[in-house]
C-alpha cells in the first residue's frame, strides 16, 4: 500500500488550520505511489472510490481515503500563555461530506524557570474510534481496512495515535529545554485499549 498527502495550510490571526487528505491506493509493485495512478484511481483523489460509486465494487475498489482538519488557537495575544489545539479525523465519506469521525482535543502551556529553563506542558484527550461522540461509536472502523489488512499500519507500527485502534486515552505531559538545548520530558497516560475487543492481530498493542 502507498500513501498520498494533500495539504493545505490557512492562518488566520491567532488560528491554525490544516486541513488534509491521505490516501492509501493499491499498487502493483507497491513501490512508487505514480505506479498506482491510472483513470480508476484517479477517482479516488476526487472521493468517487466508494462501493457503489460508479461501478465500485469490494473486488474493484482502489482505495481508501481520510480527510482531517487540525487547529490551534493561540491565547497569547491576550497575555495568557495557553493554547487550544485539536484535530478531527473523518475515516469516509457520506453524501460528500467526511463521516465517521476520531478525534483528538488539547490544551497547552508555556513559560521559562529562573530565566534558565523553557518549559511546555499540555492535557490532551484522544479517542480512536469512529463516530467517538455518539453512544453508539464503531469499532474496528478507522485503523483496519476490509482491502488493507494491515490498516492504518505501517511494517506492524501504528501511523496515527500511538495507542492504535479503538482507544480512549488521556495524557498529561511535559518538556523543559535549557540555554544550552539539553531538553528533559516525559508523559503519564491513562486510558481504554481496543475497546472494540480482540482478537485483531493488526492491533499493535492488544491483539
Amino acid at each position: 500500500m502507498n500513501n498520498g498527502t494533500q495539504r493545505f495550510p490557512i492562518r488566520v490571526r491567532a488560528w491554525r488550520g490544516i486541513d488534509s487528505t491521505i490516501s492509501a491506493i493499491s499498487s502493483p509493485s507497491n513501490t512508487i505511489l505514480f505506479d498506482a495512478l491510472t483513470p480508476e484511481t484517479l477517482g479516488q483523489l476526487i472521493g468517487r472510490d466508494n462501493r457503489g460509486d460508479d461501478g465500485v465494487s469490494i473486488e474493484n475498489e482502489p482505495g481508501n481515503q481520510t480527510a482531517a482538519i487540525d487547529f490551534r488557537w493561540s491565547l497569547l495575544q491576550m497575555g495568557l500563555p495557553l493554547a487550544f489545539y485539536g484535530q478531527f479525523m473523518a475515516e469516509d465519506e457520506a453524501g460528500g461530506f467526511p463521516s465517521r469521525y476520531l478525534g483528538q482535543l488539547g490544551l497547552e502551556g508555556s513559560g521559562h524557570i529562573f530565566e534558565q529553563w523553557s518549559y511546555r506542558w499540555y492535557a490532551e484527550a484522544s479517542a480512536t474510534s469512529c463516530d467517538f461522540w455518539k453512544s453508539e461509536e464503531i469499532f474496528n472502523c478507522a485503523y483496519n481496512h476490509a482491502i488493507y489488512k494491515t490498516g492504518y499500519r505501517y511494517r506492524g507500527r501504528v501511523l496515527g495515535h500511538s495507542a492504535d485502534n479503538d482507544a480512549r486515552v488521556i495524557t498529561l505531559g511535559f518538556v523543559l529545554v535549557d540555554t544550552g538545548e539539553n531538553s528533559c520530558q516525559g508523559y503519564i497516560r491513562s486510558g481504554r485499549l481496543n475497546r472494540g475487543g480482540p482478537p485483531d492481530q493488526a492491533n499493535s498493542l492488544t491483539p
